[in-house]
């Protein structure tokens, strides 16, 4: 069981960095598109910059969930360095645990806010119901909240291992 969460986080990881790498190529192709229109041709896209922004929310969620899960997001770990290895993934753990009490709580309160912005729009020039601007919230944090479990569940092992 445990495996196959490994295993299943590891494929969802391969998913979200394929994603990111599109919507990075698909940015710059449309930027680049939209300021040669712009200055070569004197006709810019009306939902070029709206579409930008789109897609620059979703890159930002799927990069952060994405460092989050090779542990690579910026941490001061100085003082913790000099704790006993045992403190320290306790410690990791008590984190651990906020930090999916975190997750979900924000997952469960923008499920509602989503549904709330079915029928609107929100951008002038892309027909999109305004919950497409909000919908990476409720992905990537369930996302985030599977990886918390599965770094909980490394901090339990880690702490059995130890004899504690």
């Amino acid at each position: 069981m445990k495996k196959r969460f490994s295993s299943f986080l590891q494929r969802w990881l391969e998913v979200e960095t394929f994603c990111s790498v599109c919507i990075l190529g698909f940015l710059i192709a449309l930027i680049a598109y939209q300021v040669l229109v712009r200055y070569l041709f004197n006709s810019p896209l009306s939902w070029g910059e709206e579409l930008a922004a789109l897609l620059l929310i979703y890159l930002s969620f799927f990069t952060g969930d994405i460092i989050y899960k090779k542990k690579a997001h910026i941490s001061i770990d100085f003082f913790v360095n000099f704790f006993p290895k045992t403190l320290k993934t306790t410690l990791e753990l008590v984190i651990n645990i906020f930090i999916c009490l975190f997750l979900m709580t924000i997952f469960l309160k923008s499920l509602p806010l989503i549904k709330s912005q079915l029928g609107y729009t929100t951008a002038a020039a892309l027909p999109l119901p305004k919950s497409f601007w909000t919908l990476p919230v409720p992905i990537i944090f369930l996302s985030m909240f599977l990886t918390t479990v599965h770094f909980i569940f490394e901090n339990i092992a880690a702490l059995r291992k130890r004899g504690v």
